[in-house]
């Protein structure tokens, strides 16, 4: 049988959430949603995620500051986050040095997020 993943997935829009949370568990994954950074991070005192998706802009607390958390607790720092945003990438920062391991950009078609997910899971 194989493992369920655990999924934290971190976006404010309702709809785009609701629709990763969705297509997560149809394959077969455990799926954990925050709507900020702010609600991932008590979501991170209560379950220990296999990936976190984020998204980067959000109030109270930015997907930018969720990565900076992250990285200062040796338990989260080993998780791999991968950002959906409709934000593009700046140019002056690599994904690696923002915190994360991989950047999609919104829209994105949902096989090749879970392309991108698998990929992340599989390495970790």
């Amino acid at each position: 049988m194989k493992k369920k993943n655990k999924i934290l997935i971190v976006e404010d829009t309702h709809e785009i959430l609701a629709h990763l949370q969705e297509f997560m568990m149809m394959e077969g994954n455990e799926v954990f949603t925050a709507g900020n950074g702010a609600e991932a991070l008590l979501q991170l005192n209560n379950v220990l995620p296999d990936l976190i998706i984020t998204d980067l802009l959000m109030p109270k607390m930015t997907g930018y500051e969720l990565l900076k958390e992250l990285k200062k607790q040796d338990a989260w720092s080993k998780i791999p986050v991968l950002v959906f945003s409709a934000k593009p990438l700046d140019e002056s920062m690599s994904i690696k040095e923002m915190g994360a391991d991989l950047f999609v950009l919104k829209p994105s078609h949902p096989e090749t997020l879970l392309h991108h997910v698998n990929e992340l899971l599989n390495k970790a």
